[in-house]
């Protein structure tokens, strides 16, 4: 990786220049990993961005991966689920609905666990839910944390989310959370 040489009133820093950065090396050493968690939004552009040289992650049966609003950390999503044959628990951290992924994919890996930790009870989310349930026709178990500021909100959120359709062993659990 090179580097650029900045002066700043006589102290000098070494940068790198990110033009040379390639994490194709790192990505191919990580598909042995069982456990992956994308905790950064920029780790996951970052993935996305050299997606043509992820490895199949063989052994990944849980991935966690962080979301915001923005869409960003949505990109990646599908091409790791592609490329995770043997993936059991997926969990999004963040909200549950971005812009990004409502294009169609091809997701066949044999997820059991579906946890979402920030859901709103929001159409698009609500939308977003059915997708998943869809592609992810193996799901035995959704775990939803779900927000509502009052008693009413809870009941319409709980039976948007049971009326979602899926297979028939998949079981659907939510827990709301406190919002004061």
């Amino acid at each position: 990786m090179r580097t650029n040489r900045t002066d700043f009133w006589g102290i000098t820093f070494d940068t790198p220049n990110l033009a040379y950065f390639n994490p194709t090396n790192l990505l191919k050493e990580l598909r042995n990993v069982e456990v992956l968690e994308l905790s950064s939004v920029d780790t996951s552009e970052v993935i996305y961005y050299f997606r043509e040289t992820i490895p199949v992650f063989s052994n990944l049966f849980r991935l966690t991966i962080i979301t915001d609003s923005l869409g960003y950390g949505w990109q990646v999503l599908p091409v790791l689920l592609k490329n995770s044959p043997n993936l059991q628990t997926l969990v999004i951290k963040g909200p549950l609905y971005a812009e990004k992924l409502r294009r169609e994919y091809g997701w066949t890996c044999p997820v059991k666990v579906l946890k979402i930790t920030e859901y709103g009870g929001k159409l698009e989310e609500l939308e977003q839910m059915k997708r998943f349930l869809k592609k992810l026709s193996y799901v035995e178990l959704v775990k939803v944390r779900a927000c509502a500021i009052n008693d009413k909100e809870k009941t319409r959120v709980t039976k948007d989310l049971l009326m979602v359709p899926r297979s028939s062993k998949c079981k659907i659990q939510i827990k709301f959370i406190d919002n004061t």
